[in-house]
Order: structure tokens, then C-alpha cells, then sequence
């Protein structure tokens, strides 16, 4: 079984940056909005950018195309209301699919010494 570094394979790439993004939830008092969109923002990028085989498994990628260019363009004017809906009712579901992913790619998801599934 394949196993991935830190983000050589987009679906794990984008269950660590949920996953990190879900633990920010927890912490909001420690970090900014402005850090907690970019994360969004890079998990909209990649994927954004997943393969048409993707979609099988639940990944809507003009969906994420569409959210990665809203705050790509008009960042600074974005309804927070929007971003936080996305994360507590999208990111969840945005894992499954990538687990899932991954595990038909034969992909280990795994903890790494920081902690950080990969």
C-alpha cells in the first residue's frame, strides 16, 4: 500500500487540511478567520483540481472550483457565515470522500510523528 509524505497525494493532502481546519474550529480564539479561509481556500485549490474519477466518490469539484474563486477574488468581502457553513457541514463529508479516495488507490492514510494524518 501506497503511503504519502506530507501531500504528494491530493486526497490526503486535503484530509490533513480538514483535519486542521477542524481542530482550528476548536481554537478560534488562537487563530485568525484570515488563517482558517486560507485553509479552506487550499483545500477549495486542490479540489478543485482532482480527476473526473474523483466525483465517483463524492468530491464536487465545480463546487470547489467556484468556492476557491470567490475567496481567491473577493477575499475580504466574503460572508464568514458562508465559510463556516462549509466547514461544519461540508468538510466532514469532504473527509469520507477522501478517505474513500484514497482507500480505492490503495492509500494508507496514517499518523505521522506531528500527529497529522497522512
Amino acid at each position: 500500500m501506497a503511503q504519502c509524505a506530507v501531500f504528494p497525494n491530493k486526497p490526503a493532502g486535503i484530509v490533513i487540511l480538514c483535519r486542521m481546519v477542524g481542530s482550528a474550529l476548536s481554537h478560534t480564539e488562537e487563530l485568525t478567520i484570515e488563517g482558517i479561509e486560507n485553509r479552506v481556500f487550499r483545500v477549495a485549490e486542490e479540489g478543485g483540481k482532482m480527476d473526473e474519477e474523483a466525483e465517483s466518490f463524492g468530491f464536487e469539484r465545480k463546487a470547489m472550483s467556484g468556492l476557491r474563486n470567490i475567496l481567491a477574488h473577493d477575499y475580504g468581502q466574503i460572508d464568514r457565515e458562508i465559510i463556516w457553513n462549509v466547514l461544519e457541514k461540508d468538510f466532514p463529508a469532504l473527509i469520507e470522500s477522501c478517505q474513500e479516495y484514497c482507500a480505492s488507490l490503495g492509500v494508507e492514510l496514517r499518523e505521522t510523528v506531528s500527529g497529522k494524518s497522512c
